[in-house]
């Protein structure tokens, strides 16, 4: 058996758990910090300067046409992104000499110690470290959505902290374009816009706003504000000082295929005719399905057993009358199947909080269904928000307030947020870096395996770094 041939000329060969990199020499002392479905990350020091980095290698990003998109649209995303709460590039590399060998290509990114959710975990944050972290969150989301991008999958394992409290958003996977098509089931389910969840009319850059106030209110609580059931959180592997979302999939996902899409790949297989979108396979509504009366409060028989959903429809009250607009949201394959009864047990925990929508808002959805659904639902009265977030300031109570509102239209956008007076002592207006509109119109591009690796390897090779190898760079790149 024949050896391989030498390393390219200023790279270094090296195993990493049974995988084998072969690296710029610049970069030495690699560790392996993680894997997702799609890649792993080693960490590793830029030898010039001493800096700690992030480098990602994609499982085989070529094995397929689907594949190739996804590393394409991920290198595309993380090259435009130049903002200090944004994560983006620091460098991009292959060892490769030639097209006609272009294989692998590594992401070099900062390396990041901790995500704000393992921080809360070990931490009770006060108001002024609060103050700090949810303010770039919102300037990252600023710049991301002036790019015209939705994020769509916030949540306190996708911003990296670093010891000086310094925060960067992460993972663009699921983000897309805000004028390209919406599809329901992208969001991890407690920080999930109740928009997103149903999927009840197209949504905007403020779906990202909701999750905000989400994470914000459980920085102020220590708990989760709205937690439904969730039986599909993400899962990590061997995380070491490094946040989960730098470790994992597409764009740093590292989901679950199920939680991308019931399809596994998220590449809009399944149809847009299932519930509200999320594609549910009608064995799921198990029992009869039917409102027959046997159930008290008008439910059903549900789960498969001939048990009766308590307090209706998955305890949302639901009376006979609505479970044809439920049995009319149903079409999608088995493949598709996610959770129902997981989202509405959602729907209800945000709605205990903001209470039922009025008249007017459930006449602006855009599904029929989801109007007679909606129309049928016990009505519940808001809570005022300062009895939920009894440790809270006045400020910071009116600001949640103003992101967790149910109507979109009516919450706050970022750059709103960021004039808000709790942000009084941290605002400059002058602190606005400039943005370029992100065009993704390549990304949908139907292409052959030859040619996303040609487009691919043309955008390795354009890449122009924030600084040069070797050059000296500033406390916040090198972080």
């Amino acid at each position: 058996m024949s050896s391989p041939p030498p390393a390219r000329s200023g790279f270094y060969r090296q195993e990493v758990t049974k995988t084998a990199w072969e690296v710029r020499a610049v970069y030495r002392d690699l560790q392996p910090v993680g894997s997702g479905a799609y890649g792993a990350v080693c960490s590793a020091v830029d030898s010039h300067t001493g800096a700690k980095v992030a480098i990602k290698k994609l499982y085989r990003p070529f094995q397929s046409e689907l594949f190739a998109k996804r590393a394409y649209r991920e290198l595309r995303l993380l090259k435009h992104m130049r903002h200090e709460n944004v994560i983006g590039l620091l460098d991009v590399f292959t060892p490769d000499e030639t097209l006609d060998d272009f294989t692998d290509f590594y992401l070099v990114m900062p390396f990041m110690g901790t995500d704000l959710g393992k921080l809360m975990k070990h931490e009770k944050l006060g108001e002024d470290r609060i103050q700090f972290l949810v303010y770039q969150m919102l300037k990252g989301l600023r710049y991301i959505h002036a790019a015209g991008i939705i994020h769509r999958d916030l949540k306190p394992g996708n911003l990296a902290v670093n010891e000086d409290c310094e925060l960067k958003i992460l993972d663009f996977g699921l983000a897309r374009q805000a004028d390209s098509e919406m599809t329901g089931y992208v969001v991890t389910r407690w920080y999930r816009a109740p928009e997103v969840i149903l999927n009840w009319m197209r949504y905007t850059q403020t779906v990202d706003i909701w999750s905000v106030g989400c994470i914000m209110a459980e920085m102020i609580t220590g708990k989760t504000l709205f937690k439904g059931s969730d039986r599909i959180l993400q899962q990590h592997q061997g995380r070491v000082g490094m946040a989960p979302a730098q470790v994992g999939g597409s764009g740093g996902v590292g989901m679950a295929p199920a939680q991308v899409g019931g399809s596994g790949v998220g590449d809009g297989s399944c149809p847009g005719g299932g519930f509200w979108g999320l594609g549910m396979a009608p064995a799921q509504v198990g029992g009869s399905g039917v409102g027959d009366g046997s159930c008290p409060d008008g439910g059903f028989r549900g789960g498969g057993d001939g048990s009766c959903a308590g307090g209706g429809f998955w305890g949302l009250g639901m009376a006979p009358a609505q479970v044809g607009a439920v049995r009319a949201l149903i079409s999608g394959p088995p493949s598709c199947a996610p959770d129902l009864s997981a989202d509405l047990d959602q729907l209800k925990e945000i709605m205990k909080v903001t209470g039922t929508p009025p008249a007017e808002f459930v006449q602006r959805l855009q599904s029929d269904e989801a109007k007679n659904y909606m129309k049928g639902l016990p009505e519940l009265e808001k809570k005022d928000f300062a009895s939920i977030l009894t440790n809270a300031s006045p400020l910071a109570v009116n600001l949640l307030e103003k992101m967790l509102v149910l109507d979109a239209e009516q919450r706050v956008t970022a750059a709103e947020a960021l004039a808000h007076p709790y942000f009084e002592s941290l605002h400059d207006t002058e602190d606005e870096p400039q943005v370029q509109k992100y065009d993704d119109s390549f990304d949908d591009v139907d292409r052959t395996l030859d040619e996303w690796k040609r487009v691919t390897y043309k955008e390795v090779l354009s890449f122009k770094p924030p600084r040069q190898l070797g050059a000296r760079v500033s406390k916040e790149t090198a972080l």
